[in-house]
């Protein structure tokens, strides 16, 4: 029988559900606010960046690492907590080897996990292909990834080193590292092109490679006179 304390009960029920529905919202908003500042102050201080600061990095990281920890189960956070391993490593730690391999270890694992549980991310999968020794393994993982998205300068590039530098197969690194230069159109693209080049050394085709090298010269040229311009524009533009 439905009675008044059913009732009540019910009422009661319901009304807890609504405040944990409000309190999960807050906590998430909570969560997404934390994680974009913690997530500036780590690529503001990157290594390679202006102005940049060990201590404040490691903090930024360690402050990642127990939001993580809390329950901030997104996945741009997870993998930006993985980069952050491999960044620590190479720039803070390159002289510790004891810490140098436990970051990377770190990064792997976390990125190994990502893997299972996004097995369609592509910039997961580029991720994890990265923190691979093995790499036939890692050659499938970015083979998965550019069947997702073929056109994806990185993917294109990944691809290319990996069988440049890991396994020296310069005739199928060399398409790749080309497709890679041809998607790219920011500054990235002279890195891209510089490892086209050493592909095309590696092969023994110097003339290529230096007119891959003149040709990145000049892209760069161009990107500076469009910056230029682009700033004279807005120095010109007048005052709303």
């Amino acid at each position: 029988m439905f009675t008044f304390k059913t009732s009540l009960l019910v009422s009661v029920a319901t009304y807890l559900s609504i405040c944990l529905s409000f309190t999960a919202i807050a906590g998430s908003d909570a969560f997404e606010h934390e994680f974009g500042r913690i997530k500036q102050v780590i690529e503001s201080n990157c290594g390679d960046c202006y102005g940049a600061s060990r201590d404040a990095f490691i903090q930024a990281v360690g402050e990642l690492e127990a939001l993580v920890s809390a329950g901030y189960d997104n996945v741009e956070a997870r993998k930006l907590l993985a980069d952050s391993y491999r960044v620590r490593a190479v720039v803070y730690e390159k002289h510790n080897t004891a810490e140098y391999d436990r970051l990377l270890a770190l990064e792997h694992d976390l990125y190994a996990k990502l893997a299972n549980e996004f097995p369609d991310n592509v910039s997961v999968l580029t991720g994890y292909a990265a923190t691979l020794r093995d790499h036939a393994k890692a050659i499938e993982m970015l083979k998965r990834a550019e069947a997702l998205a073929p056109r994806d300068a990185y993917v294109q590039h990944r691809l290319g080193v990996t069988y440049a530098e890991g396994l020296h197969d310069y005739e199928k690194a060399i398409p790749h590292l080309q497709r890679s230069v041809e998607l790219e159109d920011k500054y990235r693209k002279t890195s891209y092109g510089e490892h086209l080049a050493r592909a095309l050394e590696g092969k023994g085709d110097f003339r290529r490679a230096a007119e891959v090298r003149a040709d990145m010269k000049g892209f760069v040229r161009e990107m500076e006179e469009r910056d230029r311009q682009k700033q004279q524009d807005q120095r010109s533009a007048p005052d709303k």
